[in-house]
C-alpha cells in the first residue's frame, strides 16, 4: 500500500504520542503536522497552532517503519547537548563546536517543548512570554 508524505507523517507523530509521557499525551494531541519540500526532500514540520509557532521540521522517511521512528531527528537547527535540546542561532554562532553535537530527537524536541523545558526562539503570536519563560503550553 502506498502513503503520501502525510499519512506517513500522521503515522509517526501518532507513534510518537502513543508512548509519550501521560502527561504530555493531550500535548501531542493538539499538534498540527504539515508537510511540504526541502530541497526535493520531502519533510514534515510539527506546530503548535495556537501560538502560530512551529516546533521543528524533520525528513520523511520513504516508508514508515514503525520501529525506526524513534531514530528520526530533526533537520532544522535544533540540536541535542547533554540531553536538553538547544537551538543554533543563525549567523556564526561559536557558542558550542555545532559539528560535534547530533540533531536532536523529535520526539525529545516535543516532549520538552510540552513541559516547559525547552522553546524554540523564532517568532510566533506570544514570542515574548513564550521566550522569557512566563507561559508554557497548555491543553
Amino acid at each position: 500500500m502506498f502513503l503520501t508524505h502525510y499519512e506517513i507523517a500522521q503515522q509517526i507523530v501518532r507513534k510518537l504520542a502513543m508512548e509519550a509521557d501521560p502527561e504530555l499525551k493531550g500535548g501531542w494531541d493538539e499538534l498540527v503536522v504539515r508537510t511540504g519540500f526541502n530541497k526535493e526532500k520531502p519533510v514534515a514540520t510539527l506546530v503548535w497552532p495556537s501560538w502560530r509557532l512551529e516546533i521543528c521540521t524533520f525528513e520523511l522517511p520513504q516508508h514508515y517503519i514503525e520501529d525506526e521512528v524513534w531514530h528520526i531527528r530533526t533537520s532544522d537547527t535544533t540540536y541535542e547537548i547533554n540531553g536538553k535540546c538547544v537551538t543554533r542561532a543563525h549567523g556564526k554562532d561559536n557558542s558550542h563546536d555545532w559539528d560535534m553535537h547530533p540533531r536532536a530527537y523529535v520526539s525529545d524536541v516535543v516532549d520538552q517543548f510540552l513541559d516547559g523545558l525547552w522553546t524554540p526562539p523564532w517568532r510566533c503570536g506570544f514570542c515574548r512570554d513564550r521566550i522569557s519563560g512566563k507561559v508554557k503550553p497548555n491543553w
